[in-house]
């Protein structure tokens, strides 16, 4: 019989990943990290946190644009 391991919390996805809790809450809402919600908390398998953490992304803020002097 295999062991799953327990859910974890936003907070504790957060602190996983090196994101800030509201990160995490946006990933869920775009559909890119799922979870399920029970009540008013959402909970993440530790096997979903593990995936999305192997992804090839690239760092920083994706919608942030360089202002270019001159424009």
């Amino acid at each position: 019989m295999s062991r799953t391991s327990p859910p974890l919390t936003v907070t504790q996805t957060a602190a996983r990943l090196g994101l800030h809790r509201n990160r995490i809450l946006q990933l869920i809402g775009a559909g890119s990290l799922p979870a399920t919600r029970l009540g008013h908390w959402w909970v993440l398998r530790t096997a979903d946190v593990e995936a999305f953490a192997k992804l090839d992304r690239p760092a920083g803020n994706p919608n942030f644009r360089k202002k270019v002097k001159g424009s």
